[in-house]
């Protein structure tokens, strides 16, 4: 979740493009913005959810 660039007043963060492009944008891009990240250990599985507000993912360790 770090920045990639720093301009003279500006900080950018990366993302994958749906052509698997890396890109960036300014964090206070309208439209863009930061997305949060969680990184979590291989030995974990989500047991159910999409991800949506109204149903999120129910994740279990194995």
């Amino acid at each position: 979740m770090s920045s990639v660039v720093f301009g003279s007043a500006n900080s950018h963060v990366g993302y994958v493009g749906e052509n698997g492009a890396l890109y960036y944008t300014r964090v206070d891009a309208e439209g863009e913005g930061i997305r949060p990240v969680i990184n979590l250990k291989s030995n974990v599985e989500i047991t159910s959810g999409d991800g949506t507000t109204s149903n999120p993912y129910v994740i279990m360790t194995n």
